[in-house]
């Protein structure tokens, strides 16, 4: 059975999908001006690059967004039909305004990417008004269903027009289709009217709000229920399900107990469990998740599972599992780009095969784009996600004022070489006969116990005054004063 939870009493809406019990998807409301994918702006043209083959666009945002050659030909380059494929400079000229979506969101370095080739999403479709072609959802198999959907659209839409059929049509008439159809063509005239008389870089569309967006996957998502912690988006839920969704079968609630709705069902100590690199599987096997700008890397290890029979068996079951729980941690933390798994060797061809198999299967619940390019010369299995917003880590966590983000601080014992250094330079250089130092209380106790506060007297004729502070960052230390008796009579006076 599948559950949507929808949280609604921290300071951003939440919501989280649960299938028996477990966590498999997970969404967070942002701000209007952090929820870009899917917005349509009218922008400027302000670099033209020719050796990239790319131009940057002005979409009012603090970075120029990116525009490859490739997303632009489909709204900009509908004059070269034949040849070979036109370069950035006949498309796009510097100062031009263009009609342009968000496809991909920024990063700390980068600006978004953007495409001309527009598409406004529904229930059943996604409309693209500027798209020439039809395509189904690869989920609906049927070829005599499929077949059926392209001679309807056929017949309604013009020849500029496309229509990316989604799973949803299959609960919709005919009647209903059509009727979303001409939708559509509405808003996307009202897209085209809101530009009008209008001076770039300015948002003419901006893709639904959370709920929304997930009550327009509604049949997708094969719910059974819906729990809502807030009574104001109950009622909300409830009058779209009955005039936008009266096929729904599934029951929905509205959760009143104590507790926060997310801890009652465990999803708070999951969300804890996708920010750390170690997951442990149920079998006593593990997975190492570090994720790095370029690529994922993604280590299998048997851990504490021994296995019943032989050790390639032992080795096959692991990976088989791993496979599996691989999916739902890139679908979870939105790990997108390269990535190589690391499962743990087989001899066997065929345990090989069906590995590379069951992840597949695995992966085709994923609704963001995946592919697998197979096994490496090393045995490494190499697989895409494409990128749309910001991973888990990206959203959850920022650098940290110690290590800056490595995960690692300097030792302990190069610390204290490097106050050793630096006392010489003051015995050499520096007249002074007091000197007052701050350290963590890690390294504070290390000295102590590996040196001993003797060692600093033999060693330095100054006068050393040594004391913990735990607000300095982890095992580091400060110099809090250097001078002689009468000016530090003078500075406690």
């Amino acid at each position: 059975m599948k559950r949507l939870l929808i949280n609604a009493s921290g300071t951003k809406l939440q919501a989280a999908l649960l299938d028996q019990h477990k966590l498999v998807e997970l969404w967070y409301e942002r701000s209007e001006d952090e929820q870009i994918i899917g917005n349509i702006y009218l922008g400027k043209v302000t670099d033209v690059l020719p050796g990239m083959e790319a131009a940057f666009v002005d979409i009012g945002l603090p970075k120029h967004a990116y525009l490859h050659v490739k997303d632009a030909i489909q709204g900009l380059g509908t004059h070269f039909q034949e040849g070979p494929l036109p370069t950035i400079s006949q498309l796009v000229r510097q100062g031009e305004e263009v009609l342009v979506q968000v496809k991909k969101e920024g990063t700390e370095y980068k600006g978004p990417k953007i495409t001309t080739e527009l598409a406004l999403p529904g229930k059943a479709f996604v409309y693209l008004p500027q798209g020439g072609y039809v395509a189904i959802s690869r989920k609906i198999e049927d070829g005599e269903q499929r077949g059926y959907y392209k001679d309807l659209l056929a017949k309604h839409l013009t020849e500029r027009e496309g229509v990316i059929v989604r799973t949803a049509a299959i609960q919709a008439t005919e009647a209903e289709l059509l009727d979303e159809l001409e939708q559509l063509r509405t808003l996307w005239k009202e897209v085209q009217a809101e530009g009008t008389g209008k001076k770039a870089p300015v948002c003419l569309y901006q893709d639904q709000a959370l709920i929304q967006r997930i009550l327009r996957d509604l049949s997708a998502l094969d719910l059974a229920e819906i729990i809502v912690d807030q009574r104001g988006i109950w009622k909300q839920i409830e009058q779209t399900l009955k005039l936008e969704h009266v096929h729904w079968q599934g029951s929905l609630q509205l959760y009143q107990g104590v507790e926060d709705l997310f801890s009652t069902y465990g999803v708070e100590r999951e969300i804890s469990r996708l920010l750390d690199h170690l997951v442990w599987l149920r079998s006593g096997g593990f997975l190492m998740i570090d994720q790095t700008e370029a690529l994922t890397v993604v280590d299998v290890n048997t851990g504490k599972y021994t296995g019943k029979s032989t050790l390639e068996e032992t080795i096959y079951r692991t990976n088989l599992e791993a496979a599996q729980e691989i999916a739902r941690q890139l679908r979870l933390r939105e790990i997108s780009g390269i990535i190589l798994i690391d499962f743990i060797d087989m001899q066997n061809q065929q345990h090989q095969t069906e590995l590379l198999q069951v992840l597949e299967r695995a992966l085709r619940q994923d609704r963001t784009r995946t592919e697998i390019m197979g096994l490496t010369r090393l045995g490494l299995v190499e697989m895409t996600r494409k990128k749309t917003i910001r991973s888990m880590q990206e959203e959850y966590l920022q650098d940290c004022s110690c290590c800056k983000g490595s995960g690692r601080v300097l030792q302990h014992h190069i610390m204290v070489d490097k106050l050793h250094r630096q006392l010489k330079e003051y015995e050499r250089g520096k007249h002074c006969e007091i000197i007052s130092i701050a350290l963590h209380p890690t390294l504070f106790h290390h000295i102590e116990s590996q040196l001993g506060w003797s060692y600093w007297e033999d060693h330095f004729p100054m006068q050393l005054f040594w004391r913990e502070d735990a607000l300095l960052p982890d095992g580091t230390y400060k110099i809090l004063y250097t001078g002689d008796d009468e000016e530090l009579a003078k500075t406690i006076r």
